[in-house]
């Protein structure tokens, strides 16, 4: 039986930190071993999992996702520096000479989208790409020819194929032609032993100690892949008898919400009170209820709280306004 009551409040002083920042992905070394006769230069994996490239100083080839099924899809004479990028729609290809990033088709038609870097600060420069899955912004990975410690980050916006200044990132790369690759909330760049997290304003999440597991590593290669459980990180390795694309997997990285107005799935509903809430609409809590922070949140609805033993705590500089149709029940 369905029990309603106006108010059921237990008040608490707590402090409350409440992290909006991606957390740092740890990763473990997964199944993929991709064998290859010469440096891999880059790699990448389409969103939707259908395809996986490989790029060295000759050309992109093509494979399924399982690394079977191997086709060159640009020959030599397209490629120059072959650094590599892809979604659902296009493959990204940065070039030593001239100074450019192409746009091929997955079947490896010139698209004539080209994105000129020489205007980046230092001119002719190791360039490595990635793009969004949306494919509204390329990313460029950009480092200065034998020098140690330097390093850019900058989007470009891929309808006009110039350079947004809103992100444009001093990552002081460790490695001179450091790989880079990005998901939806999170950058990478290897060196190597290690790959490096960074967020999107340049601030340095963590990193992964590989050193043990293999070695050598070619450190332009670097490509990573998101799906709706974990993360790709994909890293060309080898020595000179032998080169391998292998991958590493971790779980994905839960982005921040909007806002803390809705309850989640299961588990504590942090409430930040400078979200100034309208819980205008019925849900359900699945656990505990922790309303922090400062400002109002309104109740114009039924909360129903659907386990047992669970409060709700309220800071003290936070205020629950319960208003017409207001109301906080258990089942």
């Amino acid at each position: 039986m369905k029990i309603m009551f106006s108010v059921w409040i237990l008040i608490f002083l707590l402090i409350l930190a409440v992290v909006n920042a991606v957390g740092f992905i740890e990763l473990e070394l997964g199944n993929l071993n991709i064998s290859h006769s010469v440096a891999i230069q880059g790699v990448c994996k389409t969103p939707n999992g259908s395809f996986f490239y490989m790029s060295d100083a000759n050309s992109i080839d093509r494979l399924n996702s399982d690394g079977t099924g191997r086709t060159v899809v640009i020959s030599p004479g397209d490629v120059g520096n072959s650094r590599v990028a892809c979604n659902d729609f296009f493959i990204y290809n940065s070039q030593g000479d001239p100074d450019i990033v192409k746009t091929f088709s997955h079947a490896g038609v010139d698209q004539s989208e080209d994105y000129d870097y020489l205007p980046e600060p230092w001119g002719n420069v190791n360039v490595d790409v990635s793009v969004s899955a949306n494919n509204t912004y390329l990313y460029m990975g950009t480092t200065i020819p034998g020098q140690v410690g330097t390093g850019n980050f900058s989007q470009w916006l891929t309808a006009t194929q110039l350079e947004d200044s809103v992100v444009q990132l001093d990552l002081r790369m460790t490695e001179q032609g450091a790989g880079m690759c990005t998901l939806n909330e999170t950058i990478f760049t290897s060196n190597m032993s290690h790959i490096t997290q960074w967020d999107f304003t340049g601030a340095r999440l963590g990193s992964f100690d590989f050193s043990g597991i293999f070695v050598p590593v070619d450190i332009a290669s670097l490509g990573c892949n998101e799906s709706d459980v974990d993360v790709n990180v994909f890293v060309g390795s080898g020595n000179a008898a032998a080169k391998k694309v292998v991958t590493f997997v971790g779980d994905k990285p839960i982005a921040p919400p909007a806002d803390t107005c809705t309850a989640p799935g299961s588990g504590t509903w942090n409430v930040d009170c400078a979200d100034n809430c309208n819980l205008n609409t019925a849900q359900d809590v699945p656990g505990d209820m922790l309303l922090a922070g400062t400002g109002t949140t309104r109740l114009s609805a039924a909360l129903t709280f659907t386990g047992t033993g669970q409060e709700l705590t309220i800071n003290s500089s936070c205020t629950l306004s319960i208003e017409s149709g207001g109301e906080i029940g258990g089942t």
